[in-house]
C-alpha cells in the first residue's frame, strides 16, 4: 500500500490521450545534479577564507600597482651596473633560455609518449597487460603537477636548464600520451590487419598504415604542448631558480615594479607570436588548407554568407529587396559622375522612407495593442501569419512578419550562394586533367619536408643550448634512498596534523576543490554573461565586438600571470587562487559560449518573441535552452583544468596546496609528501573519472557501465511490479516499460483520487480510504461476509503470488538464453580451431563478438 501510495504522490500526473497513457520523463538526474552542485558551492564558499571586502577596498591599490608595472624606465633597462649586462639583454636571454627550454623539453616528450601511446591502444596491440600497464602510468604521471617533477630532478641534477628540460619533458609525456592513444583508437584499421595478412611485420604494418592516419595528430599535441609549456615554463623554472621565472621572482623581491611588468608583457607577447606561429603551421601545413584546388571558390563562398549573416536584418532587406533595381543602376555608372551621386542621394532618401515607415508601422502596433488592454476591448491579441502559420501578437506583427519574411530570404539567399559554388566547383572538377591536376599542384612534400627541417634544426639548437649536468653517483644513491622514503607513507597526516604536517591532507585538498568550484563557478556565471555579449547574434555588433576585444585580451594572459599580479596586490592565500581562476575561467569559457550562442536557431527565437516575451523571456526559453547543456559540459571541462591549476598556482602562493608540497619536499619531510602526493594522484583521477562521465551523460544521454548496469536490475525488478499490475487490470496488449510504468502510476493515482474523496465524504481514515477505492478500483467482489479488509489483503497475497511466478519465469528465460548463448559460442569456437585460412577466422571472431552482443542485448532488454 504504501509503495502504490508513494508512486502515486510522488510522480508528475499521468495523462490519458485517445486511449494511450503518457507520463512526463523523471528528471532524476537533473534535480541530483542541481542539488550536488548546490551543496558543494555553498560548501566551497564557506570553507575559503574568502577577503572579498578587502579586494573591493584595495582596488585602488591594484590600480596604482598595474601603473607602476606599465612605467617602463628604459634608460634603467639599457643601463649596465656592476659589470653586468643590461636588464634588457639580460631579459632577452632569459626568455631565449625559457623557449629552448620548452621546445627541447617537448619534443623529446612527444617523442616518448608514442610507444607508451601505441602500447596503450587495444586496437593496435591486443595485450590487456601491456594496455592496462601502459594506460596506468600515463595516468599516474598526467594527476602529479608538473613542478613535482622539477623538484624531484633538482635534487639529481641540481638547478640548471638540463633539469627543466627533463621536467617538462616527463610534462609532456603525461598529456600528450592519453591524447595520442584515444587518437589511435579511432583510426581505420583495415589497412593495418591487410597488411599483415601480405605478410608485413607489425612494425612495417603500423609504418605505412597506421603511421600515415596519425602523423599530423602527433605534430598537432607536439604544438598543444609546446603551447602549454611555454605558459607554464615560468612556474618550473621558478623551483630551479632559471629562465624569466627568475628574473620575475627577483624583481618583485627588490619591488621592481617597471621590470615585473615588463617581463609580463614579453612572456605574454612571445606566448601569442608562437600561438600564431602554430595556428598557421597547423592550417597551411598540417591541415594543408591551401593545397584545394577550389581553396579561392571556398574562400568566396564562406566570405559572402559570412556578410549576409552579420548584416541587420533590416539592412538585408533595404539592400536586397527595396534597392535591388537601383543598387544595380549605381553599379553600371561611373564614380564621381553627376547621375553616380544622384543616385547616391536617392538610394539615402528611400533608405530614410523605408526605416521612417517601419518605425511607424511598428509605433501603430505598440498603440493599437495598448489601447485594447487600456480600455479593456473584447478583441483578440494575437493573429495568425498564414505564410509562417505563426501566432502573433498584435504589437509584434510587424517585427515578428518582417524578421521571418527576412530569414527566409537570408536562407533563400545563402542557398543561392551554395548552388552557384557547386557549380562552379563541379565545372572546375570536369575540366581537370592528370596533368593540371599534379602537374600544377604546389609540391606538398616541400613544405612538409621544410616544416621538418626547421623542427629538427630548432631542437638541435635547443638541445644544444642546454646545459647537461649529469650527477656523481653518490647524490644518485642519496637521492635514491630520499625518494624512497615517499612511499613509507605518513598515514596519520591524511586526516590529522603532526609536529611535521601542519594541514591534513583531507583538509588541503577539500581547500583545493573549494577553490576550484568558486572560481569555476563565479567565472563561468560571467563568461557565459560575457559570451552573451560578444555574440553577434544576441547583442549588436558594436557592443559585441568591444567585448570579444575584452575576453581576447583577458583569454591572452596565463592564469598564472593573474596569480602573480593578485599575490603581490592581495597576498598569498586560497583567495588569490580564486580570483586567478575566475580570470581563466571568463578568458576560456567566454569564447566557448560564444560559439554557442552564434550556432543557435534564430527562428526558435523570433516565434518566441511572437507570442509577446519580452528580451529576458527571449533569453530565458529561446537561448538558454539551446545551449544550457553544451555549456555545462565545458563547465565541468574548466572545472577539471581549474583542479589541477590550483595545485600549480598554489607555487606562486596562489593556494596552499603547492607550498605545503614544495616546503615538505624542501625540508625533507618525505613522507608527508608522500602522503600528500597520494591524495593528489587519487582525487585528480577521481575528478577525471567523474567529470568524463557527466560530459558523457549531458551530451550522449549515455550513463556509466556499471550504473547503466545497475539502472538496468532495478528497472527488472521494478518491470514486475508493473507487470503484475498489467495482469491484475486484465489487460491483454503487451506494453513496453514506459508504457507499463504510465499505467501503474496511473492506477496508483486513481485510486489516491478516489480515496482522498471517500475519505472526505464519509469522514473516514485514509487508510480505509485507500482499500475502499482500491477494492473499488480493481473491481473486487466484496460482501457484508467478507469485509473491505480481508478482500484487499487477499488481493495483494494474490499480487505477491503473481510477482512470484513471473520472477521464476524470467529466471527460466534468463538460464535458457545463457545456455543458448553458451552452446552457440562453443560451436563457433570449434569451428575457428579448425580454421585455416586467416579471413574465415576473422569471420569467425566475429560472430562470437555478435553472439555475445545478442546475449548481452536480450539479457537487458527489460521489455519483456
Amino acid at each position: 500500500m504504501n509503495r502504490r501510495r508513494f508512486n502515486a504522490i510522488f510522480n508528475q500526473k499521468v495523462l490519458k490521450i485517445d486511449g494511450n497513457l503518457s507520463k512526463k520523463p523523471k528528471r532524476l538526474f537533473f534535480w541530483t545534479m542541481l542539488i550536488f552542485t548546490m551543496f558543494i558551492i555553498i560548501f566551497s564558499f564557506f570553507t575559503l577564507d574568502s577577503k572579498w571586502s578587502e579586494f573591493f577596498r584595495d582596488l585602488p591599490n591594484l590600480f596604482s600597482r598595474l601603473k607602476e608595472m606599465l612605467h617602463w624606465d628604459w634608460n634603467d633597462f639599457t643601463s649596465t651596473q656592476s659589470n653586468s649586462d643590461p636588464f634588457i639583454k639580460i631579459a632577452f636571454q632569459s626568455i631565449l633560455e625559457t623557449i629552448y627550454m620548452s621546445i627541447a623539453g617537448t619534443f623529446v616528450g612527444a617523442f616518448l609518449a608514442i610507444p607508451f601511446a601505441i602500447l596503450a591502444s587495444s586496437n593496435i596491440i591486443k595485450n590487456k597487460f601491456w594496455n592496462t600497464l601502459s594506460r596506468t602510468i600515463l595516468s599516474i604521471f598526467r594527476t602529479i603537477p608538473s613542478f613535482v617533477y622539477a623538484l624531484v630532478l633538482v635534487s639529481y641534477f641540481g638547478p640548471s636548464t638540463f633539469t627543466v628540460m627533463l621536467a617538462l619533458s616527463i610534462f609532456t609525456f603525461s598529456i600528450s600520451g592519453k591524447s595520442l592513444y584515444e587518437r589511435i583508437e579511432q583510426i581505420d584499421t583495415k589497412l593495418f590487419i591487410s597488411a599483415q595478412a601480405t605478410g608485413a611485420s607489425k612494425f612495417k604494418s603500423f609504418i605505412i598504415s597506421v603511421w600515415p592516419q596519425i602523423s599530423h595528430h602527433v605534430l598537432s599535441i607536439t604544438f598543444y604542448s609546446l603551447e602549454t609549456n611555454i605558459r607554464y615554463v615560468s612556474i618550473i623554472a621558478g623551483v630551479t631558480n632559471l629562465g624569466i621565472g627568475r628574473l620575475i621572482d627577483t624583481s618583485i623581491a627588490y619591488d621592481d615594479w617597471g621590470r615585473v611588468g615588463f617581463l609580463l608583457t614579453l612572456l605574454v607577447v612571445v606566448i601569442l607570436v608562437l600561438e600564431l606561429i602554430i595556428w598557421l603551421t597547423k592550417k597551411y601545413i598540417i591541415e594543408d588548407k591551401d593545397f584545394r584546388i577550389d581553396q579561392k571558390l571556398i574562400k568566396a563562398k564562406n566570405k559572402k554568407i559570412s556578410f549576409i549573416n552579420k548584416q541587420t536584418n533590416l539592412k538585408f532587406y533595404f539592400e536586397k529587396v527595396i534597392a535591388k533595381n537601383i543598387n544595380s543602376e549605381i553599379l553600371k555608372e561611373q564614380k564621381n559622375s553627376s547621375r553616380y551621386k544622384s543616385l547616391i542621394l536617392q538610394k539615402r532618401q528611400m533608405k530614410h522612407t523605408f526605416f521612417k515607415d517601419y518605425n511607424q508601422k511598428v509605433t501603430e502596433d505598440n498603440t493599437k495593442y495598448k489601447n485594447i488592454i487600456k480600455n479593456h476591448i473584447n478583441e483578440n491579441l494575437f493573429a495568425n501569419d498564414k505564410e509562417t502559420g505563426t501566432l502573433i501578437r498584435i504589437d509584434k506583427i510587424t517585427k515578428i512578419k518582417t524578421k521571418l519574411k527576412i530569414e527566409k530570404l537570408k536562407i533563400a539567399e545563402i542557398e543561392k550562394i551554395e548552388e552557384k559554388f557547386l557549380k562552379k566547383q563541379s565545372e572546375i572538377l570536369q575540366s581537370l586533367t592528370v596533368n593540371n591536376v599534379f602537374g600544377n599542384a604546389p609540391k606538398k612534400y616541400l613544405k612538409k619536408f621544410i616544416l621538418y627541417g626547421i623542427m629538427l634544426l630548432i631542437f638541435v639548437l635547443s638541445v644544444w643550448n642546454v646545459k647537461w649536468d649529469i650527477p656523481n653517483s653518490e647524490t644518485i644513491q642519496q637521492m635514491n634512498r630520499d625518494l624512497l622514503k615517499i612511499f613509507n607513507i605518513s598515514w596519520s597526516s591524511i586526516f590529522t596534523t603532526n609536529e611535521n604536517a601542519t594541514y591534513s591532507v583531507v583538509y588541503l585538498l577539500a581547500e583545493t576543490i573549494s577553490i576550484a568550484v568558486v572560481g569555476t563557478f563565479i567565472g563561468a556565471f560571467i563568461a557565459y554573461v560575457f559570451g552573451m555579449l560578444s555574440s553577434e547574434k544576441i547583442t549588436n555588433k558594436y557592443v559585441a565586438r568591444v567585448f570579444l576585444l575584452l575576453t581576447t585580451m583577458i583569454r591572452a594572459v596565463p592564469t598564472y600571470i593573474y596569480a602573480l599580479i593578485l599575490v603581490i596586490v592581495i597576498g598569498i592565500g586560497p583567495f588569490t587562487g580564486t580570483m586567478a581562476l575566475i580570470m581563466g575561467t571568463i578568458g576560456m569559457l567566454t569564447k566557448y559560449n560564444r560559439e554557442l550562442f552564434d550556432d543557435i536557431n534564430q527562428k526558435v527565437v523570433f516565434q518566441l518573441e511572437a507570442t509577446g516575451l519580452n528580451w529576458f523571456g527571449k533569453i530565458k526559453y529561446g537561448v538558454i535552452n539551446q545551449t544550457s547543456s553544451s555549456a555545462i559540459s565545458n563547465i565541468i571541462y574548466r572545472f577539471d583544468i581549474n583542479y589541477k591549476e590550483v595545485i600549480v598556482l598554489g607555487i606562486v602562493g596562489a593556494g596552499n596546496m603547492g607550498i605545503v608540497l614544495k616546503g615538505y619536499f624542501n625540508d625533507q619531510y618525505f613522507a608527508e609528501f608522500g602522503a600528500l602526493l597520494l591524495g593528489i594522484i587519487v582525487v585528480t583521477l577521481l575528478i577525471e573519472y567523474v567529470s568524463g562521465a557527466l560530459r558523457n551523460k549531458i551530451n550522449n544521454e549515455e550513463n556509466i557501465k556499471w550504473i547503466a548496469k545497475l539502472i538496468n536490475l532495478a528497472n527488472q525488478k521494478i518491470f514486475i511490479i508493473f507487470k503484475a499490475n498489467e495482469k491484475m487490470l486484465n489487460l491483454e496488449k503487451k506494453l513496453s516499460f514506459a508504457e507499463s510504468s504510465a499505467l501503474y502510476t496511473y492506477t496508483n493515482q486513481q485510486i489516491y483520487s478516489r480515496a482522498k474523496n471517500i475519505s472526505k465524504k464519509n469522514k473516514t481514515k485514509f487508510n480505509k480510504a485507500w482499500k475502499i477505492a482500491y477494492v473499488e478500483y480493481f473491481d473486487l467482489e466484496i460482501s457484508w461476509e467478507i469485509p473491505v479488509e480481508i478482500v484487499f489483503k487477499n488481493h495483494i497475497l494474490e499480487i505477491k503470488e503473481l510477482k512470484k511466478q513471473i520472477r521464476t519465469k524470467r529466471k527460466n528465460w534468463i538460464i535458457k538464453t545463457k545456455l543458448e548463448a553458451k552452446k552457440n559460442l562453443s560451436n563457433i569456437k570449434n569451428e575457428r580451431k579448425n580454421a585455416n585460412d586467416e579471413i574465415k577466422k576473422n569471420e569467425l571472431n566475429n560472430s562470437i563478438r555478435y553472439t555475445k552482443n545478442w546475449k548481452k542485448i536480450k539479457l537487458t532488454n527489460i521489455n519483456y
